[in-house]
């Protein structure tokens, strides 16, 4: 059935983008950015709306359950570039209106989390619909006014990342209802993706409206309640994503908007007994704040509550100097300085090799002179100001230190402010000598870009050096057109950054694309924006329905305490059915006591099994092949070629008897037919190759081998049987190749480095030598007690010490082979002698082939 199929109230409603949910349910793509070139239709509805909002003050209540509470709306939204406008009023809610929203809402959980999950996506699909086309313009423009976007960003953020989060989460969610857990004959297995029990509450960001929008109702969507607790300085375009919501039939009660002061609200969420989790989006601080208040009530709570969050981060641009600098340039400023700074992902510190600052700050340059800052409702600008003066004043001070000369800062461009009519900051670029700078090592949270320039014979020093440089882990991006050191790279900074970006920006994720996230104090890596968040919000319940009466309650191994059954003609035909059952389950062969259960209790009366008879058979006949019991094979066999004449899987088993009686050439005829009628087979093609191994044909099987790696490209067992085949070929560089492609699905796996690093040794040489060293140093990086990577390394480096040309470099490669043998010197040093009586005479050894490699 086609998805569009199952929304039957998803309906083409007008947008300005042409893409409606229908339409994008057919085929999974990102929501259009619209240009708003001047006098097109969407450029005079946005600017009808931003006058319409520069001129009225909107107010904004509470929202709780059917409830608008408008009382003492004298807190003010203004906005950023022209702070002494006013855009709307609102209020903050007390801890005891807190209080009566989560009984609201737990009140509307009971009848909202047994709502299937297809009636709840329709509510976010036709508020995507609601986003795309009636209310783009009021959301951008409340976006533009009230978070200082320009045209474009709000555009990005507000409309598109907005309704792509409602599309994809819906479609996401839907997806995870297809897992359908493994059945028998005898139980059904079903797996149903609850709500949790309690509520959410939700903690929205002022620098993306999409944030603010998808915090809430991620949870929902997957059967929750959400306390929505909007930033002050994004209360306006937060309600109204909450008026779409209600307009697309979210009922009263699953939502509660609730602008607060942040501790009055943490403090009250935080004491209920019924938190279930926390979706945040803000400071780290904040983020800690809470998690201190949820183990602090941690005796309280109904469940363990779920802590979900995004942080922010420093994040660095590293240039190679093998970079495109005009890639660079481009990427840098856009980075650094769209929207002011302000996204968490925005570049703030940046590395570049001395050989290429001087030509790189002079594109900086050309560009940086060509920004312009200033109201967002003039069109033409590139950025705005800063959302309010509490970051004003932060941003300032890291300018002002900049200015007092400290850590070799020199301000190479922009470095003014001004606040008078807005919170303006010019974008500015400083460059430091200290690299652990404040400037370089603290969020700044704002238009400044810091530059480290280091010595271009210092790159590998100064990467690694990077990767645990800030206590954060959000995004980086990596510059080079040197493929060699940029995939080096990536493997260098993997947890350093949540979100990697190799020749691109650090900033820019898209919905279904790049899901966001990162570690460390970034937050929680939850990625938002993929197909796995959904399941963050969910309580996973598994259901087992069994369709027989329970009749044996003795394990199939044990009778009555008697230990383990030797005898199995001495079982009941029951307990026998249950133990052949048991082994298909869980996989296990028990071929032997197959066949004796079979001969001597099942095979009595057959038809007794009903149509389980069928795979017993089938497990019958495999374990008389295991056994070398033919005849009784052969009458499976027939038993099931009776009842089921065409069927392939009978057909293997013809072929499974040919090859234990070794008549190989026929079942290698029979798994070709099968193979041919069914490629993807992968337990056909398997069949074959043992077959033909079992001919001694070992070229054949090569083939074979590579035939069926074209398919299964991801089969671990398959390249490791064909570099073991490659081996006794002595062809050590496709047996390499092989277990290369291991690495590659199992990165983690130091066997298969291990390996490969054994054969690259073998093969012998410069390069292949310096690799097998590598491999090993990751092997050993995964298992720091893996003697054997440690004995290689040394090796290698000792092998290396006599082929490298310069006196540095054996000097360098000498001293590594005397620190790995030192460490499986001290490893063993530690071993008891009643835990490894030949540790001191290995100790010795050892010892001594050290003292022969340091002649």
């Amino acid at each position: 059935m086609l998805l569009t199929r199952r929304f039957h109230r998803i309906r083409s409603l007008s947008t300005f983008s042409g893409l409606t949910s229908e339409e994008f349910l057919k085929k999974k793509v990102n929501e259009p950015i619209l240009e708003y070139k001047k006098g097109s239709r969407e450029r005079k509805a946005l600017e009808q709306e931003l006058s319409h909002y520069s001129k009225n003050v909107t107010e904004v209540p509470l929202r709780i359950g059917n409830k608008k509470i408008t009382n003492n709306l004298e807190r003010k939204q203004v906005m950023p570039s022209d702070h002494k406008s006013t855009l709307a009023r609102f209020t903050h809610a007390t801890k005891e209106q807190i209080t009566e929203a989560i009984d609201v809402a737990l009140q509307a959980r009971v009848s909202w989390e047994k709502k299937s999950l297809k009636d709840r996506a329709e509510i976010l699909l036709k508020a995507a619909d609601l986003c795309a086309g009636k209310y783009r313009m009021s959301l951008n423009a409340t976006t533009m006014l009230g978070q200082g976007k320009n045209i474009i960003q709000a555009e990005i953020d507000a409309a598109c990342e907005l309704i792509d989060f409602f599309r994809f989460n819906a479609v996401f969610a839907m997806d995870l209802e297809k897992y359908e857990p493994i059945s028998t004959k005898l139980s059904k297995n079903t797996l149903h993706f609850r709500g949790m029990e309690g509520f959410v509450a939700a903690i929205a960001p002022f620098n993306f409206t999409a944030i603010g929008g998808n915090l809430p109702t991620a949870p929902a969507l997957m059967g929750n309640v959400s306390l929505w607790k909007p930033s002050d300085t994004a209360v306006l375009s937060n309600y109204i994503i909450y008026q779409i919501l209600e307009e697309a039939g979210m009922p009263p009660g699953v939502l509660s908007f609730l602008p607060s002061h942040g501790p009055d609200f943490g403090d009250a969420v935080t004491s209920s007994p019924h938190l279930s989790a926390i979706n945040f989006t803000g400071s780290v601080p904040t983020f800690k704040h809470l998690w201190r208040r949820v183990a602090d009530n941690l005796d309280r709570y109904v469940t363990f509550p779920k802590l979900i969050g995004e942080c922010g981060g420093k994040n660095f641009h590293f240039i190679h100097p093998s970079a495109h600098l005009d890639s660079v340039a481009t990427g840098t400023i856009r980075s650094a300085f769209e929207y002011s700074g302000q996204k968490c992902s925005a570049c703030s510190r940046m590395y570049v090799p001395k050989s290429i600052w001087e030509t790189l700050l002079k594109k900086l340059s050309e560009i940086h002179s060509q920004l312009k800052v200033g109201d967002v409702r003039d069109g033409s600008v590139f950025m705005s100001a800063v959302i309010d003066d509490k970051s004003f004043d932060r941003v300032k001070k890291y300018i002002d230190y900049a200015k007092t000369g400290a850590d070799g800062a020199k301000i190479r461009l922009g470095g003014t402010y001004d606040d008078s009519k807005g919170y303006f900051v010019q974008p500015t670029i400083i460059t430091v000598t200290n690299p652990k700078s404040k400037l370089l090592t603290e969020e700044i949270f704002g238009p400044v870009l810091t530059v480290y320039v280091y010595n271009d014979a210092d790159v590998d020093k100064v990467l690694e050096s990077v990767k645990d440089a800030t206590p954060f882990g959000l995004t980086g991006a990596v510059f080079s057109q040197d493929k060699d050191f940029l995939y080096k790279a990536r493997d260098v900074l993997r947890d350093a950054v949540g979100n990697m970006y190799l020749n691109d920006k650090s900033t820019g994720s898209i919905v279904g694309q790049q899901p966001f996230g990162g570690a460390r104090l970034s937050g929680t890596n939850d990625k938002a924006g993929g197909p796995h968040y959904g399941i963050r919000w969910t309580s996973p319940l598994t259901i087992k329905e069994t369709s027989v009466p329970l009749s044996d309650w003795r394990y199939p191994e044990t009778v009555m305490g008697c230990g383990q059954i030797t005898d199995w003609t001495d079982v009941s035909f029951e307990f026998g059915r249950t133990a052949l059952r048991s082994w298909r389950e869980t996989g296990v062969r028990r071929s032997e006591e197959a066949v004796e259960l079979w001969e001597h209790v099942i095979s009595r009366s057959p038809l007794t099994l009903g149509d389980e008879r069928w795979p017993v058979y089938e497990q019958i006949c495999v374990a008389a092949l295991d056994c070398a019991r033919v005849d009784l094979a052969q009458s499976c066999i027939e038993a099931l070629e009776t009842r089921f004449p065409n069927s392939k899987r009978v057909q293997k088993l013809h072929a499974m008897r040919h090859e234990a009686t070794d008549q190989y050439p026929a079942a290698v005829d029979i798994y070709d037919q099968l193979i041919e009628a069914d490629p993807t087979n992968n337990g056909f093609r398997k069949r074959k190759i043992a077959a033909l191994l079992g001919q001694g044909k070992r070229l054949s099987a090569i083939k074979e081998l590579n035939e069926y790696l074209k398919i299964f490209l991801n089969d671990v067992e398959a390249w490791l049987k064909l570099s073991e085949l490659f081996l006794q070929e002595n062809d050590l560089s496709k047996a390499a190749h092989c277990l290369e492609e291991c690495v590659l699905v199992s990165p983690l796996n130091s066997m298969y480095l291990r390996r490969l690093a054994d054969i690259r040794y073998t093969q012998g040489g410069q390069e292949n030598i310096e690799l097998a060293r590598a491999y090993y140093e990751r092997a050993v990086k995964l298992h720091p007690n893996d003697m054997r990577s440690l004995y290689g390394i040394t090796l290698c480096s000792n092998q290396l010490a006599s082929l490298l040309k310069t006196a540095s470099e054996k000097k360098k490669s000498a001293q590594t082979a005397s620190n790995s043998l030192n460490s499986i010197i001290n490893r063993y040093s530690k071993v008891k002698n009643d835990e490894n009586p030949e540790a001191d005479s290995l100790v010795k050894t050892l010892q001594t082939l050290k003292n022969n490699f340091s002649k």
